[in-house]
């Protein structure tokens, strides 16, 4: 496996209005994974542990040692979850058997419990969603699963935790998307048992907006009365978007066997209209080097990545605000009691497309951006980009891992780029923020790339 190592140290000073604002140092990045899968975008999903750096791809699983990139375990998707053992079968070596063409793996790290969870579900009329979690904070090591009750489709799934609770977003098979989505909710101490995950109290919330990204909250100190937020940038209403939406999921306080109930949807204003494109109509077709096709940036408009941070959540969007301007990027802070929007800003460059954001907040409140950029003269590389606690705004991209070639899908007018992508916060030092998004570096047709990059406010 090529690994391309930065020079840690590189610190870029961004300019935030006339004042200097945060410098960003880029600690390190490497080489994730490769294609191709059966999937002409990623499909990226990864996690940050003590000492483990994992991704769960269309491409596969690999883990690599954390402080140099190594990579120290790697397989197909469909062996890695082969592997996964369900309760007293992991004795025999009996897993899990996805479809071939499984679909939208998720992998996530609780710090709170130094487990690793994973996810995935298939794609046809005979499709299950299967759920993992690590027995150790070592993801080469051992893991049990579950089948989780979710309807055979494309469900779409979304994955997220708090000091209450493991929370699942599916598709429930429903037309209306605005009542398509179940969210799957099981007590923490199930969630983590000693022989897998339980299901003995699994509660599930019913026919609520679809999709909806699910909250990540590492506060150790969180009350059962603490929200677990749903929250999506409404993309499916129209070619135009105004508002968000948002559930809070709380419990009675009663521990591993309590309840927990979910609040009714609530409609959050935006300050601006933006374009929130599909796939039918090219409004975020980006652009690489020539000869290189437009690539696809439409799924970037749902919200992937729900960050918690004391009382608020923060997200970003794939978005747009005038059809001939470049690709960009919307983020947000919201004030989970109330919903009262905090902050609101859209981030563009006039010579740069962003696609794929994902968005983390460090321990002092420092707001970190990960996402694609590519040009008519850059190839399609991992960016970073950082909003100090005391700047007024996002300060400008810094390239973290550049691509050397474009990328490569012949036959047709325009791909899809990534579908997803990861951030979170390093456990081991709460200053360190990493993202994995896609880039190009092989001249290879269809074989894309993953990138990971770990930065921090200088």
């Amino acid at each position: 496996m090529k690994m391309r190592m930065l020079v840690a140290g590189l610190v870029i000073m961004a300019v935030s209005g006339a004042a200097m604002a945060a410098e960003v140092e880029v600690l390190r990045a490497f080489d994730g994974n490769r294609g191709p899968g059966h999937k002409p975008g990623q499909d990226l999903s990864g996690a940050v542990g003590l000492k483990h750096v994992a991704e769960l791809t269309d491409g596969g699983w690999m883990v690599h040692e954390k402080e140099t990139g190594k990579v120290l375990q790697q397989m197909t998707l469909r062996e890695f979850w082969n592997h996964v053992g369900a309760g007293k079968e992991a004795e025999k070596g009996t897993g899990f058997d996805p479809q071939k063409d499984c679909n939208d793996p998720k992998l996530i790290y609780d710090p709170l419990t130094d487990r690793w969870i994973a996810m995935v579900a298939g794609t046809g009329p005979t499709t299950k969603t299967y759920l993992a979690v690590s027995a150790t904070g070592d993801p080469t090591g051992a893991w049990k699963g579950v089948t989780l009750p979710v309807p055979p489709r494309d469900p779409g799934v979304k994955v997220g935790f708090d000091r209450n609770g493991l929370y699942v977003l599916a598709h429930n098979g429903g037309n209306d998307l605005h009542n398509s989505g179940n969210c799957y909710v099981i007590p923490k101490s199930d969630t983590v048992a000693a022989n897998g995950p339980s299901l003995a109290n699994l509660q599930i919330f019913e026919n609520i907006e679809y999709p909806m990204a699910v909250g990540v909250d590492l506060d150790a100190n969180k009350s059962a009365d603490g929200a677990e937020v749903l929250m999506n940038f409404d993309c499916y209403s129209g070619p135009t978007c105004d508002h968000l939406f948002m559930y809070k999921i709380t419990w009675d306080g009663k521990g591993g066997g309590g309840k927990a109930k979910i609040s009714e949807k609530q409609t959050i204003q935006l300050s601006k209209t933006y374009l929130s494109p599909n796939a039918q109509s090219h409004l975020v077709d980006c652009v690489q080097p020539s000869p290189g096709i437009k690539l696809r940036a439409d799924g970037g408009r749902r919200t992937e990545n729900l960050f918690a941070y004391k009382g608020s959540v923060f997200a970003a969007n794939t978005a747009k605000v005038t059809k001939e301007g470049r690709t960009g990027i919307l983020w947000y802070e919201i004030r989970i009691s109330d919903g009262k929007v905090m902050q609101e800003q859209y981030v563009d460059d006039a010579n740069l497309d962003y696609l794929y954001p994902a968005l983390v907040v460090d321990g002092k409140g420092n707001i970190g951006i990960g996402c694609t950029g590519t040009s008519e003269t850059e190839n399609p590389s991992v960016y970073v980009m950082l909003k100090g606690l005391a700047d007024v705004a996002m300060g400008p991209a810094v390239c973290a891992l550049k691509g050397t070639t474009y990328y490569r899908y012949p036959g047709v007018r325009a791909v899809n780029w990534a579908n997803y992508s990861s951030a979170c916060l390093d456990p081991g030092d709460a200053g360190i923020m990493w993202v994995l998004q896609g880039y190009s570096a092989s001249e290879m047709d269809k074989q894309w790339c993953s990138g990971w990059a770990a930065f921090k406010a200088k």
